[in-house]
């Protein structure tokens, strides 16, 4: 339902209600980025989830800031990365 709203949204060029809805739908990672901004976990989990929702120069970002904190990150997440 919220994807569909988001196509809806985007098609009218109502950029502002797209945007607030997915600042909503990302409260959680964003949280996590914020309590804890050198966990490259953290920021993967919000690219990936910045994705879903076809945000490309936003997940983009924080798929870099995650490669730039890689180091210590367990080899399934590395994986995770390197396939971003």
């Amino acid at each position: 339902m919220l994807r569909g709203l988001s196509l809806c949204l985007s098609a009218q060029g109502k950029v502002e209600g797209l945007e607030s809805l997915i600042v909503e739908m990302l409260a959680q990672e964003t949280r996590a980025v914020e309590r804890d901004p050198k966990n490259a976990d953290a920021w993967l989990r919000r690219a990936s989830a910045i994705a879903e929702w076809d945000q490309w120069a936003r997940a983009a970002a924080d798929g870099d800031r995650a490669f730039q904190l890689r180091e210590g990150l367990a080899p399934g997440t590395l994986r995770e990365l390197a396939g971003f």
